[in-house]
Order: C-alpha cells, then sequence, then structure tokens
C-alpha cells in the first residue's frame, strides 16, 4: 500500500469490488492460463508488437502485485514494471504512454480493491484488472487457500488425537474423552501455555478445567476383571 491508498476518504462510485483484498498476494509462482482464450484473442492483431510485447511482461508482474493480479493505474509506475526505465525518469513515463496508447493495456479495467475485513483500519485503492488474468489469480489463491485449510485440519486432527490418547492415560471416563468440544478446551489450554500434548500437560488442562475429580475414574477392562475374580 502506497500513495494510492485511500483509509478515509469515500471509494469511488461505479467501480466493481475487485475479489481479491489489498494484502492477498499469490505464493508461488504458477497460475493456470487459458492459452486457447489467448490464441482465439483479437488482441493479437489490434494491439501493436511492442506494446503487446510490453503488455505481456505486465501480466507477469501484476500476477505477483499486492493485489495479485492487478497493476497499479500510474503511467510512471506501469513503465518501470514493464522494464522501461526507472518510475522516476520522465524518458520512462514518456515511452511508456506510447505503449500504452498503442494498447499495451488492451482488456485492463479499474476496479476497487478494498482492505480484507478484520485488519484494524479499513481503506481501499484503485487499481487496474483484466477479466482473464482475474479468473486465473483467483483460481490460483482459491486452490491454495484450500490446500492449506486441508493441511492446517490435518494437523489439527492428529493433535486432537494425541490429546484422546493423553485423557486416556490420565483415565478419564470414555464419554468425556469423546467430548470434542472438551478437546479442543484441552489442546487450547496446552498450546496457550508453549506446552507439548503430553500426559502431565493434559492433566493439567484437565484440573484447570474443572475435570480434577474424574482423573483416575475410568476402569478399564482389565481392572473389571480383577475386581471380578476378587468378589468385589
Amino acid at each position: 500500500m502506497d500513495d494510492d491508498f485511500h483509509g478515509d476518504a469515500e471509494p469511488p462510485p461505479g467501480l466493481d469490488q475487485y475479489p481479491l483484498a489489498l494484502g492477498q498476494r499469490l505464493s508461488g509462482s504458477w497460475i493456470q492460463f487459458d492459452v486457447e482464450a489467448l490464441n482465439n484473442s483479437s488482441w493479437r492483431g489490434e494491439v501493436d508488437p511492442a506494446a503487446g510485447f510490453y503488455g505481456h511482461l505486465l501480466w507477469g508482474r501484476a500476477a505477483k502485485q499486492d493485489t495479485a493480479g492487478t497493476l497499479p493505474d500510474d503511467d510512471a509506475k506501469l513503465g518501470e514494471l514493464a522494464g522501461i526505465g526507472p518510475a522516476r525518469s520522465a524518458a520512462t513515463v514518456e515511452a511508456w504512454r506510447i505503449h500504452r496508447a498503442n494498447g499495451a493495456l488492451r482488456g485492463w479495467e479499474p476496479v476497487l480493491c478494498l482492505v480484507e475485513p478484520g485488519f484494524i483500519s479499513a481503506g481501499w485503492e484503485v487499481r487496474l484488472h483484466h477479466p482473464e488474468l482475474t479468473r486465473a489469480v483467483v483460481a490460483a489463491v482459491d486452490g491454495i487457500e484450500r490446500r492449506k485449510s486441508r493441511a492446517q485440519e490435518g494437523v489439527l486432527s492428529k493433535h486432537l488425537e494425541r490429546v484422546r490418547k493423553q485423557m486416556a492415560w490420565n483415565k478419564l471416563p470414555g464419554r468425556v474423552i469423546a467430548d470434542q468440544s472438551l478437546q479442543m478446551r484441552v489442546l487450547e489450554h496446552v498450546q496457550g501455555h508453549g506446552s507439548d500434548i503430553t500426559r502431565k500437560a493434559v492433566r493439567a488442562a484437565l484440573i484447570f478445567l474443572g475435570y480434577a475429580e474424574m482423573i483416575g475414574a475410568q476402569v478399564t477392562d482389565i481392572e473389571e476383571e480383577r475386581r471380578r475374580r476378587e468378589g468385589r
């Protein structure tokens, strides 16, 4: 976020909201792109070859921008991103504007990028996007988020399995061990104290959560058989 970012002023009306938020970047360097759409596009025949070259470079640059898939609507910055020269150079801006006029940004449109919900401060920025690139980038970001979510779910599942195991070692009744809400509270308590999921740490969490009297209450099959033989 830079000079183009606005924190307090109302955004301009009439602009579509970009599907990704300011601050969302594309991790990695691969997106799935519709080559057939590019081959069938009139862009090839209507754009000056030199302008098309710089436009092609900007597609790649946009994928790694903040926000992913967008470009700043600033000729100095665009000239530098295209590799023409430094943004502070008047020659860069002049050369870039020729390529822009010749179609380097054909199909690109202004769009409203908003700060991701949950941030302390709100804000917005007007940037440029191309619908085809937007679709590809959003699909890539969604795929990354899904994989990350699955990985986190897998880690959580393993942690809860360890919690249940340690709860069993502490001989809690089965119905208590099976309480998923309790499992989560125990895990949060253990991790909140920076501990590993050990028998001692789980025991301390259970005591803190008010389950002290249930620790050791589980009667195992072996103990039950022993008591039966002893006539208890």
